[in-house]
């Protein structure tokens, strides 16, 4: 995975190289350097979302399996005292 530094890095060198480039090209491949930028931080904040959201489901199993245990326990006190 890149690194946030080494992702500014790269763009802060193409942004170098475009304005290398002949005047006319340099606003349309800066305004789709831009857009790349923005779309790599909405792939970001998602990929982040989607860590919480497997954590929370992660932790959810976790809890439901100590209540499955917890009733499994319960039942078999149960049925002890029922075969008393």
């Amino acid at each position: 995975m890149m690194t946030k530094e080494k992702f500014d890095e790269t763009m802060g060198t193409i942004a170098n190289s475009i304005k290398e480039l002949p005047e006319e090209v340099q606003p349309g491949l800066m305004e789709i350097l831009r857009e790349t930028a923005g779309r790599h931080e909405q792939i970001l904040e998602s990929c982040r979302r989607s860590r919480e959201g497997v954590k929370a489901l992660v932790e959810a199993q976790a809890e439901l399996s100590l209540r499955m245990k917890y009733i499994l326990f319960d039942l078999e006190c149960l049925h002890r005292e029922l075969e008393r």
